[in-house]
């Protein structure tokens, strides 16, 4: 299992480096609860890869499920700081499923967990960040206890969702503005690895949506109970909170 979860990690330090399609998917029921899924579609990798001569054997298919609190469970867990085992606890709460198919250039990865409540999602992009403390760590990480947690530690936004009565909100906030002016920078200058990416939104409700906030930009589906809208990675990048969204349904 561990080294399933080092080939899912080893993969997605891999395809950061390649246009990808990211969906925030939530699906929420009457009563509130629901399932959110963050889907990595990286089939454009595969798209680019097939134009190569490729001579190897691996698997022509891959369907793996990893349930991550099987993977990280308090044994584990005791080898990272305190700080990394509150984020790597967050991790745990969800499940991956790695699809491949070479033959129909299919690569699409998927972080998914139920909740209760809408409220409990939270940053649900930065669910990849706490896949990354997972990495193995070179030498000097270990010996001065260095591990992927300052990207971490100063976020300069956050996204909250919620779900009251009629109304659903989803909500970013930005907490750090020199943080988030320098991230503004970064994106800047690391665009050409995402100048194809997307990241896009598919919510899913319990009835039917009567208005939004974006009525002139998103899609309904023909039941009228799913909203679609996506923007470019550049975009998301230099302002995370242009997927924000007020949403009122039918009764």
């Amino acid at each position: 299992m561990k080294n399933k979860l080092q080939f899912l990690v080893g993969l997605m330090l891999s395809i950061s480096l390649f246009s990808c399609n990211y969906t925030e998917q939530i699906i929420i029921k009457k009563d509130g609860s629901g399932k959110v899924n963050l889907i990595t579609d990286a089939s454009k990798m595969m798209e680019l890869a097939a134009g190569l001569d490729d001579t190897s054997e691996g698997d022509a298919r891959i369907d793996s499920v990893m349930v991550m609190k099987d993977i990280l469970n308090d044994e584990e867990l005791q080898r990272y700081s305190e700080a990394d085992r509150a984020l790597l606890k967050e991790l745990s709460l969800y499940t991956s499923r790695l699809l491949y198919d070479k033959e129909e250039e299919i690569m699409e990865i998927d972080m998914y967990k139920d909740f209760k409540n809408v409220s409990e999602i939270k940053d649900l992009f930065k669910v990849y960040d706490k896949l990354m403390l997972l990495k193995p760590k070179d030498k000097e990480e270990v010996e001065t206890n260095e591990t992927a947690t300052m990207p971490l530690k100063n976020l300069p936004y956050k996204t909250a969702y919620s779900f009251k009565g009629k109304t659903f909100i989803r909500k970013t906030t930005i907490t750090d503005s020199v943080a988030y002016k320098e991230q503004l920078e970064k994106a800047s200058a690391q665009s050409m690895y995402y100048a194809s990416s997307t990241y896009g939104i598919a919510y899913t409700f319990p009835h039917k949506i009567r208005s939004t906030s974006k009525d002139d930009k998103i899609k309904l589906s023909k039941n009228k109970k799913t909203l679609f809208y996506e923007v470019s990675m550049k975009s998301y990048m230099k302002d995370p909170s242009i997927l924000d969204i007020k949403v009122e349904l039918k009764r």
